[in-house]
């Protein structure tokens, strides 16, 4: 809303940029309660249900598309192409 500040997103970024997948169970507990605390800030601050949604979902889609630029940085820099990658997972 306008006028309001938003909530910091910084921990949550933080708990995002150090996840190891799959996602363990010790994990996945700390994982949700930073959800939930940004998820109560922003709500504190004044945000319709929509908006705390999509402010989580453009968190953990920025994520990912970090993540899958990493992987692909490391696929350039290791060589192969589709071919490789596909026999590598055996299809």
């Amino acid at each position: 809303m306008p006028g309001q500040p938003d909530a910091d997103p910084s921990a949550l970024r933080q708990a995002l940029d150090t996840i190891k997948l799959p996602l363990s169970s010790e994990a996945r507990g700390p994982l949700r309660e930073t959800v939930f605390d940004y998820v109560d800030a922003l709500k504190a601050a004044g945000r319709p249900p929509e908006h705390v949604i999509l402010a989580v979902k453009k968190l953990a889609f920025g994520e990912a598309r970090h993540l899958l630029g990493a992987i692909e940085a490391l696929h350039l820099t290791l060589g192969g192409g589709r071919e490789e990658q596909v026999a590598a997972i055996g299809l």
